[in-house]
């Protein structure tokens, strides 16, 4: 039975890609990973932008996963898969679907949101302050129904992005994370995390001390506010000079960048792993440093620190 499904799914696919290619909408085939596919068979879930709403003024984004379940419904300010701004409510979906969130965005800024577990019961409700930067916590359940954190104060339990494993558990206190923090890594509690009315204090985790924990891997990617990376580099391209004397001896290549993405979307401890010249990483990390400030990444709901490295390309 399933073949045939599958064989009216992508029959549909066809002609709703024809009709959509008539109508301006823009389909694109994707990975997991963000890439994009040629081939519909690799992708991951496929995402169709269609043309501009005359009523709300902003573009309808559908995605939807190989099975022919919808994986996202929303609005976005923008039309290129990967510079999407989102504008007001959108919702996620498990590929059994069942809802996974609802946000409710301004200006791609998340505000309340609702979470689900994959069973369909109530996952967190959660509301992001964009000026204080942090979330406030509001209700917690296990995947059960029980209530562990009710207006605000209580237990919470934090999953992965696909609420299949805890990374993260603590009490939250008037909404804000309070008190010892537990760091979870393959179901063992690792790290203790201490919290004082929603700001950093400590941790046991001695690649942290110098600061607020510095994330490698999240929920959400930090993303350049003006076109993703596509748009990163275009600004490097206009911003960059190229050094005259590494420009004379015929010096080029590439330059590691990295740097932290702040939780206010600026940039900090910009510095340069490797490169072929030192005045050409120079350039580049001043370069980097005039960047306007990004979307911050999220874990979660939260947003966070995250570190995050690029290629920046010299050529004669």
């Amino acid at each position: 039975m399933l073949k045939p499904i599958l064989i009216l799914f992508f029959g549909l696919f066809i002609f709703q890609s024809a009709r959509a290619q008539k109508q301006d909408t823009l389909l694109y085939y994707v990975k997991n990973s963000g890439a994009v596919t040629p081939n519909k068979d690799s992708a991951d879930y496929f995402i169709f932008i269609m043309p501009l709403d005359s009523a709300t003024k902003l573009y309808p984004v559908n995605e939807y996963y190989p099975n022919g379940k919808p994986k996202l419904i929303g609005l976005s300010q923008t039309r290129h898969y990967n510079a999407l701004i989102f504008e007001g409510s959108c919702i996620s979906f498990f590929s059994n679907g069942k809802k996974q969130s609802i946000v409710n965005y301004t200006d791609n800024s998340p505000g309340e949101t609702t979470r689900y577990y994959p069973n369909g019961k109530l996952y967190t409700i959660e509301k992001y302050d964009a000026i204080k930067l942090h979330s406030l916590l509001t209700e917690c359940r296990d995947s059960t129904g029980n209530i562990l954190t009710d207006n605000g104060n209580g237990k919470w339990i934090e999953f992965d992005k696909d609420i299949k494993n805890e990374v993260e558990e603590g009490q939250v206190k008037n909404s804000l994370q309070d008190g010892e923090w537990h760091e979870i890594i393959n179901g063992v509690a690792k790290y203790v995390i201490v919290y004082k009315q929603g700001v950093f204090v400590s941790t046991t985790d001695t690649s942290r001390r110098s600061g607020e924990g510095i994330f490698i891997a999240v929920d959400k990617e930090p993303e350049y506010k003006n076109g993703g990376l596509p748009g990163l580099y275009a600004f490097l391209g206009k911003t960059i000079n190229y050094p005259p004397d590494a420009k004379r001896n015929g010096i080029q290549g590439k330059v590691l960048i990295t740097f932290v993405v702040e939780k206010d979307g600026s940039l900090s401890d910009v510095k340069a792993l490797r490169s072929p010249d030192k005045s050409l990483a120079d350039e580049a990390i001043r370069a980097v440093m005039l960047s306007p400030k990004w979307i911050p990444g999220m874990q979660g709901v939260r947003p966070v620190r995250v570190q995050y490295t690029i290629p920046v390309s010299f050529r004669l």
